[in-house]
């Protein structure tokens, strides 16, 4: 897991490096999300695969845990409408292999917005699913 991490930080960091500029969409996370599913099937993975599963294993965990950190400074702050949050239904947070799946299948069933931003395609899956009451 640590060697998967390792490389996508290595490849995001020689892409910065170099100027270049990201901007992921669904058809973008379905291909390096289901190379994520497949690390968390424990099925076979090609070099490409273990560089695209880390990608969407960080990219999926960052969105995680930004929202929760966002989710606790709006209660702290008292707010009521929480509906924008991922709220997961024992309150202790949502699995990165969940969200992954969960993502996965929501881009199969949503086709139409395969061309939407990433961290918008991330939301609303987990939002969804796991909608604050």
């Amino acid at each position: 897991m640590k060697s998967i991490l390792v490389a996508a930080l290595l490849s995001l960091a020689s892409a910065v490096c170099y100027g270049q500029e990201f901007t992921e969409n669904g058809n973008d996370l379905m291909v390096q999300c289901q190379s994520a599913v497949k690390f968390f099937d424990h099925e076979q993975l090609d070099g490409a695969d273990h560089v695209h599963a880390a990608y969407c294993i960080g990219y999926v965990s960052a969105i995680l845990d930004l929202d929760a950190m966002w989710l606790g400074m709006d209660k702290k702050a008292g707010v009521k409408n929480l509906s924008v949050h991922i709220c997961s239904p024992d309150g202790g947070g949502v699995a990165v292999s969940q969200a992954v799946r969960i993502l996965v299948k929501w881009l199969k069933n949503n086709p139409e917005k395969l061309d939407w931003r990433g961290e918008t395609v991330v939301v609303l899956a987990l939002r969804q699913a796991f909608p604050c009451q």
